[in-house]
């Protein structure tokens, strides 16, 4: 299986060399090794796991969509003077081959309906009227498009092409999320563990073979267009495995042999791995798959565009405070004369009161 392994590593960096040659006439906006980018799982430092992956692309140029990553962790017969109840010890290598897109607004409008919507027969009618007939689409009275699968083909196939056209070529939002670059890719690996995380444990080895998803966004990008980026997804694999079963034993702190399984496939999927990773690239992922640059620069104008407008709105609100609270100053300057003057024919009237009791009093 190391050869195996080994092997996939060879063919897919002599296909890296390969298309960077070819891509080389078309000039590349990137050198060889500024397509190396550099994964760390936080999960599995949550584990206490150390782990990097090496990840390279295909091309240097934005257009690229594939890559090929290499990762690896270790965390092996960590020291204790007593045998801990709770054991996890794992060593691991893996190679994964994927596919970067992403999502768009659908199809393109100047398509003809055969392509917008080739999962209906165009002949096809309901209530007398063809449902795709000069490239408008009949709804029927919930306003749902009335598009039935093509029967031409199987059920197999139409599945396929129908989760191809809605799904991974990225017609999926009606807002595209610029600023995420989802992946999809083949994973292989092999593993080393002991677990124990109770009275019973296992310690063996594994292969295993699955599929991987998840997305990238940009999160912390340099000046110079370096950036860190969050990667979430998962692994999804079959695994072919060999391991032996103990039993702790509280008394004496020791591990019992209770028996092994030889190799054998498990009855089900394992998620293999679950992915809350820190990717350090040359160029953020942000500006990087399919044009990524120029979505990215649209995403950038779109929120830059949203924070000048609640800035606006801001100095809206605070020049409106401004001039209610100089006009409320206005009115108490125009009535503090007034007031005064009212006050001093007060004292007047009283000053003349006085003087006549004065006067009479005499």
């Amino acid at each position: 299986m190391l050869k195996l392994l080994l092997g996939w590593t060879m063919v897919s960096f002599s296909l890296c060399l390969s298309a960077q040659s070819h891509d080389g006439a078309m000039g590349d906006t990137l050198s060889f090794f500024k397509r190396f980018s550099f994964h760390t799982n936080a999960m599995d430092w949550v584990l206490t796991t150390p782990n990097i992956g090496v990840e390279l692309d295909f091309t240097g140029t934005p257009q690229n969509q594939y890559s090929i990553l290499l990762k690896g962790k270790y965390n092996w017969n960590t020291k204790h003077s007593i045998n801990p109840r709770i054991v996890y010890n794992v060593s691991s290598f893996a190679i994964e081959g994927r596919k970067y897109w992403r999502t768009g607004m659908g199809g393109s409008q100047d398509q003809p309906a055969e392509k917008l919507f080739n999962y209906a027969m165009i002949n096809d009618t309901v209530d007398g009227k063809k449902i795709i007939e000069n490239g408008k689409v009949y709804l029927d009275k919930y306003g749902n498009k009335q598009v039935r699968r093509d029967t031409t083909v199987s059920r197999l196939r139409w599945f396929f092409r129908k989760t191809r056209n809605n799904f991974t070529s990225g017609r999926t939002f009606k807002k595209p999320r610029y600023w995420r670059a989802y992946y999809m890719g083949v994973h292989l690996g092999t593993e080393q563990f002991t677990y124990c995380l109770g009275r019973n444990g296992q310690q063996g080895r594994n292969y295993n073979f699955g599929f991987s998803g998840g997305y990238s966004i940009p999160l912390y990008p340099f000046k110079n267009g370096k950036s860190i980026d969050l990667e979430l997804g998962l692994v999804i694999a079959a695994q072919y495995t060999k391991y032996d079963q103990f039993k702790y034993i509280e008394e004496s702190s020791c591990y019992e042999y209770a028996g092994t399984n030889d190799w054998h496939f498990r009855p089900y999927p394992v998620i293999q791995e679950l992915r809350l990773s820190f990717v350090y690239r040359f160029r953020s992922i942000g500006e990087k798959v399919k044009d990524g640059h120029l979505r990215y620069n649209k995403w950038k104008d779109r929120i830059e565009n949203e924070i000048e407008e609640r800035r606006a709105n801001l100095e809206l609100k605070e020049n409106t405070k401004r001039a209610k609270r100089s006009d409320k100053e206005k009115v108490e300057k125009e009535e503090t004369p007034h007031e005064e003057k009212k006050k001093q024919k007060e004292n007047d009237s009283l000053k003349k009161e006085n003087k006549k009791r004065n006067q009479e009093d005499n």
